[in-house]
């Protein structure tokens, strides 16, 4: 039994070997394998982790940047909605002033496009032609409700100037873009299209994103499509944006789709695709990013045979080989060492991610504290300043930590604190239309403010962003406007009233006129250039002896005034010729009116418009057979007067004779008995020869004054220039000879010049200065002036003394011949003097008068006719030494003493 145990121990022992090695080698290989296996799918899920990284680093990316080009592209439409005064050369200097090249690297252009009505395209082509653009033009071209042109476009290239002019909402990927951001009033995005700046032969894939700008309101709530004045919009090259945003990578390939259709159709970035071939591949990952309004897709997988074997492969050779333990646990290392890798790669993506965010965040506080518009962002809950940029810290004067300690209901007076709440309640989340307000400075000094604003979050708060635009000068001129208006429009309502009443008045003086000329005594008539009768008066119509129907049926000279002899046909034919061309006419001529011949003053007057053009003729006819009547016993009259007048000088001379003669021959006679007799008479004998003799001259020089007068009357007027002063001068040293003896002072203003006939004007200051020099003899000084003075716009001659002057209850007489206001003994006369002196300034067109005081002087004033030096054409003066006298004149002089 002891030697039974000793055998079978040795060989259980041996036997159970193998089988512990194998199943030792079973279990070790089985252990490796799952341990190989494990670290195979780590790998493989560490690879998935990058890919998955780089899904949503690139969606991060595109969508952090896109918002930004966004926000940015908001700000711009802002810009235009506040700037009234928004042209090429300003919007051409705010875009370089964002440095597209160096901030926004992947915008092509920034643009804006205008919303147009028909009636708007033609001043909007004139004016971008006058502003250097003479090429410009509308395009596509057609009719359209409405139209959106591109009329500014930076940076402008030899690409860029080729957009100007299309209109973007014929495009119908362009024109879906533009209604969303109408209907949402934030930036949208377009589809897939083709970039229209292409002028070269490669064309690449584009989009673009428009912002709205709204026309500003005061109101809260606004209909967007009725204040929509055009679009900001930017144009991106999808390949170039993307590989900007993205960077290179080698070992992943990555996808860009528009939309959720993942085929070539809606490839925006990525290899190409055959048509109808759709990326979804086992492995690749995709990630949804919002651009603008609009879905991407982004689809990021392994580039073929860029990926790392997985140690999966090595199985078949650690079950094969199980010796192989130590290549085993070599792979097994080196999966961890892999595994470890990629998430250390992993790692710095995200940091990259973090350092690429942290750098689009400075670049977009760089562009929010550049701005040169007022920019706060504000808490929607608290109302609190979050952030503020440096346009706003120069505007308003507060400091940047003033700004964030106060609420922005702070900015607005008090009573407009309860409107705000109200408003910022009404906006909520949404967008906020353009809308005025007034802010108070630091200072103290009120501001209006157009104000635009939209939704964000804001370190993790809900915000909203704010750009404010002092608009105080343009409220200003808006109020002043709007004043000036108002006064426009009352003037305008004056105006209207008054035009009103004119035309009330019009119609009245119309009226009057159109009674007036039917009750003028004259024929009147309005003739048309070709002889229609266009208009009579009631006197032509009954003239005529015709119905006033009838009678504007007739030809003007076709009437019977004319037709009844053709020798005043032939006249008035010739005469209407004569007015046709301009010319008027006027004569007298025999017509036959109310059905018999009768003579009448006929005229025809041309009346012209504004252009001088012929309008009508004006015939007139005025019957003067009465007056031809009276100018014919009027020139029987002159002629009987005539010969009226000769015989009437005849007899005056005659007279002279014949009472000249006797008187001679009795004043002789009694001169001679004086001398031959006189000491036979007594003394009483004596003084009776003296007065007999005395009356005789007496007689003799009323027989002369009667000649004088009637030469006044009869004689031709003559007209020249006379020197008043210097014939009154001569007169006067006549005068002061004849009376040699006294003391006599005369003062005569020089250079009085008047038109008249110097010979009756010298015999009428002969006899003004002969009284002045007569009844001034009681005087010891005796003063005696001529002058003129200006009454009245006429010239006033005065001749002043201070001698005895008369009683004005009686100068009615003083102009009457042989009126005498003074006893002969104390001074000699025969009162024709004044007489003719009035009968003498009545022939020149003037008149006298006479002021006086008795015993205190008298004055005499007379007018003559105004002297018009300018029409004399430098004729020669006419002065006293110039002009002949006659016998009679001197005569007068000689005897000016005894004139009164």
């Amino acid at each position: 039994m002891e030697q039974t145990s000793a055998r079978s121990a040795p060989i259980g022992m041996f036997g159970a070997a193998p089988w512990l090695v194998l199943a030792l080698g079973l279990s070790a290989t089985t252990a490796a394998a799952l341990y190989i296996r494990a670290a195979g799918e780590a790998g493989e899920a560490g690879e998935r982790l990058r890919v998955r990284a780089e899904v949503q680093r690139a969606a991060d990316q595109i969508s952090h940047r896109l918002k930004t080009y966004s926000g940015e592209l908001e700000a711009v439409a802002a810009w235009f909605a506040t700037n009234e005064r928004a042209d090429g050369a300003r919007f051409r200097a705010y875009v370089e002033r964002l440095n597209l090249q160096d901030q926004y690297r992947g915008i092509q252009t920034i643009g804006f496009s205008r919303r147009l009505r028909p009636a708007d395209l033609e001043a909007v082509v004139s004016a971008r032609r006058a502003e250097g653009h003479p090429a410009f033009r509308i395009w596509p071209e057609g009719e359209r409700e409405a139209y959106d042109p591109i009329l500014y476009v930076e940076p402008l290239n030899r690409r860029t100037e080729s957009t100007l002019g299309f209109d973007m909402s014929t495009d119908p990927a362009r024109r879906a873009a533009m209604e969303r951001a109408v209907q949402t009033g934030r930036a949208a995005a377009s589809g897939k299209l083709r970039v229209i700046q292409e002028v070269d032969a490669e064309e690449q894939t584009g989009f673009l994103i428009y912002a709205p700008v709204f026309q500003q309101s005061v109101s809260g709530a606004v209909d967007a499509a009725s204040t929509l004045t055009g679009f900001v919009h930017t144009t991106f090259r999808v390949d170039q944006l993307l590989g900007e945003i993205l960077g290179p990578d080698g070992t992943l390939e990555l996808f860009v789709f528009d939309g959720a259709t993942l085929d070539g159709t809606a490839l925006l970035h990525g290899p190409a695709l055959e048509p109808g071939v759709k990326v979804q591949p086992p492995g690749a990952l995709s990630a949804r990013v919002d651009v603008a309004g609009r879905p991407w897709t982004v689809i990021v997988r392994p580039r073929a045979g860029a990926a790392l074997p997985t140690e999966a492969r090595f199985l078949p050779w650690v079950v094969v080989g199980g010796t192989m333990i130590s290549l085993v646990l070599f792979g097994l290392s080196r999966a961890q060492v892999r595994a470890q890798s990629t998430a250390q790669g992993v790692l710095d993506d995200l940091r990259a991610s973090e350092e690429h965010l942290r750098e689009s965040e400075g670049r977009y506080r760089f562009l929010f504290d550049g701005n040169p518009q007022p920019l706060w962002v504000y808490d929607t809950d608290t109302y609190e300043f979050l952030t503020v940029n440096a346009a706003a810290t120069a505007t308003y004067g507060y400091s940047r930590e003033e700004f964030l300690r106060m609420r922005i209901l702070d900015l607005h007076p008090a009573k407009d604190t309860t409107a705000l709440k109200a408003r910022l309640a009404e906006l909520g989340h949404g967008l906020g239309p353009p809308s005025e307000w007034r802010h108070r400075r630091r200072d103290g000094r009120v501001i209006d403010v157009a104000m635009v604003s939209h939704p964000l979050a804001y370190q993790g708060r809900s915000a909203r962003i704010v750009s404010a635009t002092d608009i105080t000068a343009r409220k200003r001129a808006e109020d002043e406007l709007r004043q000036a208006q108002q006064v426009l429009e009352q003037r305008v309502q004056e105006r209207t009233q008054a035009l009103e009443q004119s035309r009330r008045e019009l119609a009245e003086s119309q009226r009057e006129l159109r009674d007036y000329v039917d009750h003028m005594s004259t024929l009147n008539a309005k003739v048309a250039p070709d002889g229609r009768l266009l208009l009579v008066n009631r006197v032509a119509q009954a003239a005529s002896g015709l119905p006033l129907e009838t009678l504007l049926q007739t030809g003007f000279l076709d009437g019977q005034w004319f037709r009844f002899d053709p020798a005043v046909h032939a006249r008035v034919t010739e005469a209407f010729k004569r007015a046709v061309g301009g010319e008027a006419t006027n004569y007298d001529e025999q017509l036959q009116i109310f059905g018999a011949p009768a003579y009448v003053n006929f005229s025809l007057t041309p009346v012209f418009d504004d252009q001088r053009r012929l309008g009508y003729i004006l015939a007139e006819a005025r019957d003067v057979s009465a007056q031809k009547r009276a100018e014919h016993a009027l020139h029987e009259s002159s002629a009987r007067l005539e010969v009226a007048n000769r015989e009437l000088e005849a007899f005056s001379s005659s007279v002279s004779h014949d009472l000249r003669t006797p008187l001679t021959s009795i004043d002789g006679f009694g001169s001679a008995l004086l001398v031959d007799c006189g000491h036979l008479l007594n003394d009483q004998g004596r003084l009776y020869l003296d007065r007999i003799r005395a009356a005789t001259q007496r007689m003799g020089y009323l027989i002369d004054d009667l000649l004088a007068l009637s030469r006044v009357s009869r004689g031709d007027l003559s007209r020249e220039v006379v020197d008043l002063s210097a014939l009154a001068t001569v007169i006067a040293d006549q005068l002061e000879q004849t009376h040699a003896g006294r003391t006599i002072e005369t003062r005569i203003t020089p250079g009085l010049l008047t038109m008249g006939d110097a010979r009756l004007l010298r015999i009428a200051l002969e006899n003004l200065l002969g009284n002045a020099f007569k009844f001034t003899s009681p005087r010891e000084h005796a003063l005696i002036e001529f002058e003129a003075t200006q009454a009245n716009g006429e010239t006033v001659y005065v001749v002043r003394d201070n001698g005895a002057g008369f009683d004005m209850r009686y100068a009615g007489k003083l102009f009457g011949p042989f009126q005498r206001l003074h006893n002969s003994r104390d001074f000699r006369g025969t009162g024709i003097g004044l007489a003719t002196v009035q009968r003498i300034i009545e022939r020149h067109g003037g008149r006298i008068w006479a002021i006086a005081e008795v015993d205190r002087g008298a004055t005499f004033s007379f007018t003559l006719p105004t002297l018009d030096v300018a029409a004399l054409g430098g004729g020669a003066l006419t002065s006293a030494g110039l002009v002949g006298v006659s016998s009679a004149t001197t005569n007068e002089v000689n005897r000016a003493e005894r004139i009164e």
